[in-house]
Parts: C-alpha cells; structure tokens; sequence
C-alpha cells in the first residue's frame, strides 16, 4: 500500500492533518496538529475530538508515524515509514527550512499479503 499526504506547513500557525489508520482489519480518523514554538516542532494528537497526547517533541517525520504506532495499539499490523520528499528529493527532517514548501509525504504501509 502506498498513500501520499501533500502538506504545506507554516511556522506562525497550527497545521491540521487528518489520516486514515488502515491496517487491513482496524480503521480509525486521527488529527495530528502540528505546530513550532521557538524553533522546535511539536504534535497533538487527536481521537475525533478527544486529545490522546499533547505536545510531544518532533525531530524527524520518522519520529510522527513511530508515535502514532506506539499510541494506536490496537492496529497490531500496522507498520508506517514515511518518506518526506519535495524538489530538492527525500528530506526527512521536519525543520524551518522546509516550511512552506509543498512536501509530498509518501507513507509505505506493510501489509502482511
């Protein structure tokens, strides 16, 4: 499976994104809300409305689809890599220097067929 997340992301504002858990058996709508404060990035993450975690450090995109796998236990076969890329190729660091710039998420989900 291979689903792709195109994200523009601002420094100054809290940037929404909606993705579909799906791993074969389980499906589940999370919102993750990105957002920096004093050039570090943070995550929230939310079931419908209800918050599951609050400002967890950000380093790598690597590190957002480790926390949602450790956070959504109950998709045991849920395995994400995400693969950050834009015109300068893959970037797998979430940093300012990439802000507003369209990144095309490319998110490999292993499936067990």
């Amino acid at each position: 499976m291979l689903s792709k997340i195109s994200l523009e992301y601002n420094t100054l504002k809290e940037n929404n994104i909606r993705i579909l858990l799906n791993d074969g058996t389980n499906n589940k709508i999370i919102k993750l809300s990105l957002y920096c404060i004093r050039n570090n990035w943070y995550v929230d993450i939310y079931d419908s409305t209800t918050p599951l975690l609050l400002g967890q450090v950000l380093n790598t995109w690597i590190d957002l689809f480790e926390i949602i796998k450790i956070h959504y236990k109950n998709f045991p076969n849920l395995l994400l890599t995400a693969l950050p890329s834009n015109i300068n190729g893959i970037n797998k660091e979430f940093n300012k220097s990439v802000a507003g710039i369209t990144q095309e998420i490319f998110i490999v989900g292993n499936s067990n067929e």
